[in-house]
């Protein structure tokens, strides 16, 4: 996933200003996009893993499951925050290319590690 997330970063990076304008984007795909990216992102991820283990704990699967939620509320809504006020002074395409960096050097990494 790193790998793949390296290479559509990059590639959508070279795009440059032919890219449309983002407010001519339909909103709906923009939505179904950000699920996507998250639902993949997340799934087997350690916090999938802690919840669950928090809702077995405690026998309270309707609590765990709301500060769970709301846990991921407030990380997305300060990711959003700070990558909107990152476009004033960074470019789009910047910002992907050191995305592709970043990912491609988990990708490495997780390679690394599940060969040694």
């Amino acid at each position: 996933m790193f790998f793949f997330g390296a290479v559509y970063a990059w590639r959508e990076s070279m795009k440059g200003q032919d890219e449309p304008n983002v407010e001519a984007q339909p909103k709906h795909g923009v939505v179904v996009t950000a699920f996507i990216v998250i639902f993949l992102a997340e799934w087997g991820d350690l916090t999938q893993i802690l919840t669950a283990n928090l809702a077995a704990k405690y026998g309270s699967p309707l609590s765990v499951g709301v500060g769970a939620v709301l846990a991921l509320f407030a990380v997305a809504a300060i990711a959003v925050v700070s990558g909107q006020a990152l476009l004033r002074f960074v470019n789009i395409a910047t910002i992907r290319k050191v995305t592709a960096v970043v990912l491609l050097a988990l990708a490495a990494f997780s390679l690394w590690t599940a060969v040694r």
